[in-house]
């Protein structure tokens, strides 16, 4: 080894080290993390498939939600955390003080009627908006025109035909039976493991040389990154946080979570148990 090489390897050894040198180890989860994963409750349609949800706001349903809000009081959330975009906290605050003042929960979506409701229960300061999607894709993620560049429309049919088969049985439930009833299964295994084979498929449109649907796929973790590192920056030692999402995040935010070492992740479904 020649001297400009070792002085070289010196130099960066000592810019690691003065970089990561005061960084311990995580040795230990220092708060829990329970991940309630939803339809979305006000309909906005922009998922590939969605649970039609009915009025959230007629007796029946608010009663459903009520109880799905006392179960979630029982673990005891510290801070509760939405699928609203960071930018519009200063109107989340506005809205969230509002709601717990009036005592009802006139927004439809998911963030109030679950969020805000089991928040203001629990007299939590504040309501805290984690979402992020301004990112640019570096690469092409139309993954819906690779299928016509490559003719791979009977793949995209069958990925379609796989998803409604377990999106719509919570369709099903929403309309059979209550509001929990589908928010148990969109936090069940049976939804997480053909939801995680799902988004294989989308990784199989394109082609080798030009893998659209393996971009789609990459761009959708990296959101869930930037979601979840906020998610970590509102987390302090001793927390029991509280994340209400759309279900299609849950897999994601799930591991993130687990192996980031930092939280200990609870049974979605230990929690959704109503008397």
């Amino acid at each position: 080894m020649n001297t400009l090489t070792h002085q070289l390897i010196s130099k960066t050894a000592l810019v690691f080290a003065t970089l990561f040198g005061a960084v311990s180890v995580q040795a230990e989860p220092i708060a829990d993390f329970l991940f309630v994963g939803s339809f979305h409750m006000n309909n906005p349609g922009l998922d590939l498939v969605n649970v039609k949800a009915d009025d959230v706001l007629s007796d029946k349903r608010q009663a459903e939600i009520r109880d799905i809000s006392r179960a979630l009081e029982k673990f005891h959330p510290t801070k509760i955390m939405v699928e609203i975009d960071v930018t519009k906290q200063s109107e989340v605050d506005k809205n969230y003080q509002q709601t717990c003042l009036e005592n009802t929960i006139s927004r439809r979506s998911e963030s109030y009627q679950l969020g805000a409701r089991t928040a203001c229960a629990l007299s939590l300061k504040n309501l805290y908006a984690v979402d992020t999607d301004d990112s640019t894709p570096v690469k092409d993620i139309d993954y819906q025109s690779a299928v016509k560049r490559y003719h791979q429309e009977d793949r995209f049919k069958k990925h379609i035909e796989f998803i409604e088969s377990y999106a719509f049985k919570s369709d099903l439930l929403l309309k059979q039976g209550t509001v929990l009833d589908a928010i148990r299964h969109l936090n069940s295994e049976e939804y997480l493991s053909q939801d995680a084979i799902a988004y294989f498929h989308l990784t199989q449109l394109g082609t080798l040389e030009d893998p659209v649907g393996t971009n789609w796929v990459q761009y959708w973790f990296g959101r869930n990154l930037r979601i979840f590192n906020n998610i970590v920056s509102h987390t302090e030692k001793g927390d029991r946080v509280l994340v209400v999402y759309g279900a299609g995040h849950g897999n994601y935010l799930r591991q993130l979570a687990k192996e980031s070492g930092l939280y200990r992740v609870q049974n979605t479904n230990d929690w959704l148990i109503t008397e």
